[in-house]
């Protein structure tokens, strides 16, 4: 099965142009190619003047270890492709690559940075390709739908994806491409053994990312295919049930429609009848409230009058009297010209000059009521320097059944007094 999915160099899709000359471009501007001549095949090289970054060797080890591990963990995929062997190749031809060889294979696998997650995303579309449940997704496959058919889930890969694999392939494929042929030098050149190394494990994720790709297609495609069979189906089965039912509904409507219209007619007659009795009942229920509301103003009229005369009896006179250098102030309280009783709310006094500060004595007093209307209010020590007073009292009183209760407020001087 794997024989027929897997996909070689020469049938993936062509790099874009621009990309190809992109990476052509940095290769000879930085002078990173072996430039080929015309003798016996040799290759003269042309070494880059940047050194590669002194950790680019322990990440390549550290890449061809990953790719000996997965081997030797997959025997029967390490049979098909030789990865555990070739990466094994690439450990020891990194520890013989010198300097200018790094540099060499650094400026070409710089150009796609995805080169080092290739072993993790290869056991990925290694599960991927042998049509398996798909498991924990790789980097480049986002969550997201799935498609199961015959008891195999397929995990979607987006053609984004696929792009970007088989760009990174072929720019690996360069790397190959401009180092020295083995068969032609005489003897293995580490440089082409690091790069093969490197192209073999991002060709295989870009095959195992195009044929995932086409699974979940394929899979897709015969589900909507035995879904689109499935609705012509019902539909070829329903059509006759549907063209009795809409025959019956017709007939069924016809008759609805006959006995709406007789209902309508009843119905009318029934609206005429009592619109008029509607409008008899209102015109009598107009004469009546214009006599009740005439009543009611007049009324009114009565109970105005009575309040105005309430109010003003129903107001609380106050006059304060404070005996010089004395401790009690004298608060008369008067309705209506009659002395009443009452009692009090708050007394706060204030010296001059201003601005006054008023302080709070209405727990510090006592009260009494000498007479009628009076109200003796005793300071505990003399107010012979309180000169302002804000004195407020209450009164209760039943009205109709109802306590109600109504305030009188004062604010004097007693050098005024």
């Amino acid at each position: 099965m794997i024989t027929d999915l897997l996909r070689t160099r020469s049938t993936r899709r062509a790099l874009p142009l621009l990309l190809v000359s992109t990476v052509i471009a940095a290769m000879i501007g930085s002078g990173t190619a072996h430039a080929a001549t015309g003798g016996q095949g040799a290759k003269p090289a042309v070494r880059p003047p940047t050194p590669a970054p002194a950790a680019f060797r322990s990440q390549l080890k550290a890449f061809y270890a990953q790719i000996v591990q997965m081997g030797n963990q997959n025997p029967g995929f390490n049979k098909r492709t030789g990865l555990a062997g070739l990466g094994k190749q690439g450990e020891r031809a990194v520890g013989e690559m010198s300097a200018t060889d790094l540099a060499t294979l650094y400026h070409v696998v710089a150009l796609i940075p995805q080169w080092r997650h290739a072993p993790a995303e290869l056991a990925a579309y290694d599960h991927l390709r042998l049509g398996t449940k798909s498991g924990n997704s790789p980097r480049d496959i986002l969550p997201g739908a799935t498609c199961v058919e015959s008891g195999t889930t397929y995990t979607e890969v987006g053609l984004a994806a696929v792009i970007a694999a088989n760009d990174a392939a072929q720019v690996a494929d360069i790397a190959v491409e401009i180092t020295p042929d083995s068969a032609l030098e005489g003897a293995p050149d580490p440089l082409r053994i690091a790069a093969v190394a490197i192209s073999k494990p991002l060709d295989l994720t870009a095959t195992g990312v195009q044929n995932a790709h086409d699974l979940y297609s394929e899979c897709s495609a015969d589900q909507q295919g035995t879904l689109i069979q499935s609705i012509s189906d019902n539909l070829a089965t329903d059509t006759t049930s549907i063209l009795t039912a809409i025959s019956t509904l017709n007939s069924d409507l016809d008759t609805s429609v006959t006995n709406i219209r007789s209902d309508i007619s009843t119905l009318k007659s029934d609206l005429d009848t009592s619109v008029t009795n509607i409008r008899s009942d209102i015109s009598a229920f107009k004469a009546d409230m214009d006599t009740r509301l005439t009543t009611v103003v007049s009324k009114i009229d009565g109970v105005q009058g009575t309040l105005d005369t309430t109010m003003e009896l129903r107001q609380i006179h106050i006059q304060v009297v404070t005996p010089p250098g004395g401790r009690d102030v004298l608060v008369s309280t008067t309705e209506g010209g009659q002395p009443i009783t009452a009692t009090l709310v708050s007394i706060k006094v204030a010296s001059a000059p201003h601005p006054l500060t008023f302080t709070d004595m209405t727990g510090n007093v006592t009260t009494s009521a000498p007479t009628a209307g009076v109200l003796d209010v005793t300071f505990p020590n003399t107010n012979a320097t309180n000169t302002v007073f804000q004195i407020v009292v209450k009164e209760t009183s039943t009205i109709d059944g109802a306590s109600v209760t109504h305030y009188g407020t004062i604010l004097v001087n007693q050098q005024s007094t």
